[in-house]
């Protein structure tokens, strides 16, 4: 088992070793030698499972979810008795994953209350479509946080190395899961500084240096141009929402940031 596959198990297993006796609220799934997994347990994991497949047969879905937290349940026991829970890198994988978890919950918490509107897909798309200017353009981006690290990206990448190996580098989870691709868009549906600076750039050409936005700092190559193509809203409106949501965590993120105490 790798470094990563420790932290993701040691993670799932503490919260259903340690949490158990802290959610209890109906009947538990099950009573392992002496400790009970909680019904919330079982109730949380069939809410992840809305909409799937899975979820259609639901008497068998309880039945493989159980199963699986009773599992979780006899090798969490087993990973404290063998202290293994003591061991400083495990300690530290859990805390990083109790941030990361935290902080997506903090985010999805903070979308509920501050969502993106029907009245903000459209007029995103209409502002788009009278902007349009007759051209698209398909582009790639690295996103960091500071100046240095896309002024390095950009060496690198002068130095032969390629878009797709400095894209993990990136903060933007959606495009750099594509090798920073971002597909093809109007100009107007990028920040001004963003849309400026790739539109100033040649087929296949880099920023010569950091382009600075509210999000942090990009790095951009220009893959291609074309003739505008205006799908209809209803083609293009998940497309859009997701941007605009993507954008207001980001958003979010920099506000918090700017308000932090950061040394």
């Amino acid at each position: 088992m790798n470094r990563s596959s420790l932290a993701r198990t040691a993670f799932s297993l503490l919260a259903a070793f340690s949490c158990a006796p802290l959610y209890a609220q109906g009947d538990p799934v099950a009573t392992v030698n002496g400790v009970e997994i909680p019904d919330s347990f079982m109730v949380l994991m069939l809410k992840s499972q809305e909409g799937k497949p899975s979820a259609k047969n639901p008497d068998q879905l309880r039945k493989v979810i159980r199963e699986n937290l009773i599992n979780q349940e006899v090798v969490a026991q087993e990973a404290k008795r063998t202290g293994l829970l003591d061991k400083p890198e495990v300690q530290a994988t859990l805390a990083i994953g109790q941030r990361r978890a935290m902080a997506q919950i903090y985010m999805q918490e903070w979308l509920k209350n501050h969502p993106v509107t029907d009245a903000e897909v459209r007029e995103a798309y209409e502002t788009a479509r009278a902007g349009a200017g007759g051209k698209e353009y398909r582009a790639r981006h690295v996103l960091v946080d500071d100046e240095e690290t896309a002024a390095r990206i950009i060496e690198q990448l002068k130095g032969g190395a390629t878009f797709e190996s400095v894209a993990p580098q990136s903060k933007d989870p959606g495009s750099r899961a594509r090798g920073g691709d971002l597909g093809w868009a109007l100009p107007t549906v990028y920040v001004k500084p963003f849309s400026e600076a790739m539109m100033k750039l040649e087929k296949g050409q880099v920023t010569e240096a950091p382009v600075r936005t509210q999000f942090g700092y990009h790095v951009i190559r220009l893959d291609d141009i074309r003739t505008t193509q205006v799908p209809p809203f209803e083609q293009v409106e998940k497309r859009i929402r997701q941007q605009l949501t993507q954008n207001k965590v980001l958003a979010q993120m920099r506000t918090l940031r700017e308000k932090a105490e950061i040394q």
